[in-house]
């Protein structure tokens, strides 16, 4: 995606992916990349709150994607970019929701109708979006926070689920699952 052309000298692609890839560790990219192609066969419902790499990486490997961004500046370059991509690529249907400068909580996005398959949550007011996204995620979905090394609060999240923290040594990328455990 040519809006971000390099990443910082502290981390390669063998530990946040290339640059076409979503910022994310790279286990975590692995494990997202292999649920949307070969678990859900490129038919997810994908909701995602910050844009950026993740947005044309994710519109190819999925049938709806739904992208929510508060800063106009950035949201125009990707805008942009996804449709310049869309003219010479088959991309997934996109919805994009501008989020009002003073809606820390992303209300917005509660106009994205029904389940998804998959959530990503990578932007500002991470709490917050987890809380939304928790009634949001369809069964046996994936839920994915970025950076939970960091101080957030992801106590909301079921205990049952099934839970990856998928670390790169510079930041933690968790993903959790709504999936039934195996009886030993």
């Amino acid at each position: 995606m040519a809006i971000i052309s390099t990443r910082a000298a502290n981390s390669p692609p063998s530990i946040t992916g290339d640059i076409d890839e979503p910022w994310l560790t790279g286990y975590a990219i692995g494990v997202i990349n292999w649920f949307l192609e070969r678990e859900m066969n490129h038919e997810a419902r994908v909701l995602e709150w910050g844009a950026g790499t993740s947005t044309p990486w994710i519109a190819w490997r999925s049938r709806e994607l739904w992208t929510v961004e508060h800063d106009r500046k950035w949201f125009e370059l990707v805008k942009a970019e996804m449709r310049k991509l869309k003219e010479c690529d088959d991309l997934a249907e996109w919805h994009y929701i501008l989020a009002a400068k003073d809606e820390l909580d992303y209300q917005s996005a509660r106009s994205a109708p029904g389940l998804f398959d998959l959530i990503l949550i990578d932007g500002r007011e991470r709490v917050k979006c987890l809380s939304y996204a928790l009634g949001k995620l369809a069964r046996f979905g994936m839920l994915v926070f970025d950076n939970t090394d960091r101080d957030y609060d992801t106590s909301a999240v079921p205990l049952a689920w099934h839970r990856m923290d998928l670390p790169n040594g510079l930041w933690l990328t968790t993903i959790w699952r709504d999936i039934p455990r195996r009886r030993r």
